[in-house]
């Protein structure tokens, strides 16, 4: 498991994520020593990356359970280790948002 706790303008390193919003994109980006989850926000879509760690390989198939704004549920698997979502709570300004992979 990789949890991972974000909220928007506030980070942290380690296994935690750092999140941030530049030209109108949130990004978020989680560690541990095993993998690394990076995702972007646009239009109330969430795209994710899940890769091994040190090499960056893609980790396809995986399970990742999202819980955002107290809404929780699953990424649909896309091909070559990507992953979207997509919720109303996804369209707020600020959000509580973990991850579980």
């Amino acid at each position: 498991d990789l949890p991972v706790n974000a909220e928007s303008e506030h980070s942290h390193r380690g296994d935690e994520a750092v999140a941030s919003a530049t030209s109108g994109v949130a990004r978020i980006n989680a560690q541990s020593e095993a993998y690394q989850l990076v995702g972007s926000l646009k239009d109330g879509l969430l795209t994710l990356h899940l890769k091994r760690r040190p090499e960056g390989s893609p980790v396809a198939g995986a399970e990742i359970e999202l819980t955002i704004g107290g809404e929780t549920g699953a990424a649909a698997a896309k091909v070559g280790g990507s992953y979207t979502y997509r919720s109303a709570a996804l369209k707020k300004s600020r959000m509580a948002t973990k991850v579980t992979c």
